[in-house]
């Protein structure tokens, strides 16, 4: 697809890109929970600090690439986990990676080997968002947005026809595949401290300029990042480790509304602040800080 920058030129959205691949926004009650099983030591200044997850994580065009990072990941210095690691004087592994599903966490995914591989017995702390790209949430919102003329110029015949979203069988093979995750985690560095970090509000709750959605897409799309939240917040309690709400923390912060935590789309996006529907840099410092005021207690 094509449509016009702010600058005036052209730009073709592939939504098969990996940072276009990811997921979205979520509500549930609370923002951070406290494991029930997890480490109490506290963290120390260089403490090995494993990043997981996909472009939620990797926080794609927030400014410069982390030196040395595969380019297709979109990996930033700008990302909750870069931010974090500099707040808490931890030693930053960052695996996160644009369209990573749950299965590239655990297995290699083309050249780059499984995420997992990165945490080592002396991990102290991991943080995981993923769960999106399993059930093509921003891939729907894409979607949403061209049949509401917010794409190219505005030509909704090419658009997608609308669909029935994830399946049930969807769900439940994502949340095996988190509680495998977790599983790994715990047998591979005992003594960290395990975080899952939810996704940012990213449905808005009605149609606006910055992201335009017709309603028939916005209640399916909003039960979609609820089911993730929820998945989400199941796994983290089941296997002992830290919740932050990050769908919670940004309810009142969809694209639609003035301090947005998530890019919207329309035809004049320009990407040079983020990723379409994806964290703004005020998400990924706001998570940061939240998790390091909990870390640090």
């Amino acid at each position: 697809m094509t449509m016009h920058t702010k600058a005036g030129s052209q730009k073709k959205w592939d939504l098969k890109a990996p940072f276009l691949a990811l997921a979205g926004g979520l509500m549930v009650t609370g923002c951070i929970h406290p494991s029930t099983t997890s480490p109490d030591s506290a963290l120390h200044a260089g403490d090995r600090y494993v990043a997981l997850g996909s472009s939620y994580a990797a926080g794609p065009n927030l400014g410069p690439a982390q030196p040395g990072s595969p380019k297709r990941c979109g990996r930033t210095q700008a990302n909750y986990a870069t931010l974090l690691a500099q707040k808490l004087n931890l030693k930053l592994v960052d695996a996160s990676c644009g369209g990573a599903q749950t299965k590239d966490l655990l297995h290699p995914w083309k050249e780059l080997p499984a995420q997992l591989d990165a945490v080592t017995a002396g991990t102290r702390l991991v943080t995981v968002t993923v769960g999106g790209n399993d059930i093509n949430f921003v891939g729907e919102l894409f979607a949403a947005s061209c049949r509401a003329g917010a794409l190219g110029d505005g030509d909704t015949s090419k658009c997608a026809p609308r669909k029935p979203l994830a399946s049930e069988e969807q769900y439940a093979a994502l949340e095996k595949s988190m509680l495998a995750i977790a599983n790994t985690v715990h047998q591979k560095a005992p003594k960290a401290k395990l975080v899952f970090v939810d996704y940012v509000s990213v449905v808005p709750s009605k149609s606006c300029a910055a992201a335009p959605i017709l309603p028939e897409d916005q209640a399916p799309l909003t039960q979609m990042g609820k089911r993730l939240a929820a998945i989400t917040a199941k796994v983290a309690k089941e296997s002992g480790a830290m919740f932050v709400d990050a769908g919670a923390m940004s309810k009142d912060h969809d694209p639609c509304d003035p301090a947005p935590w998530a890019h919207g789309m329309n035809q004049d996006f320009d990407d040079s602040q983020g990723a379409p529907w994806h964290p703004t840099r005020l998400a990924m410092q706001d998570i940061a800080d939240a998790l390091a005021s909990r870390l640090k207690r």
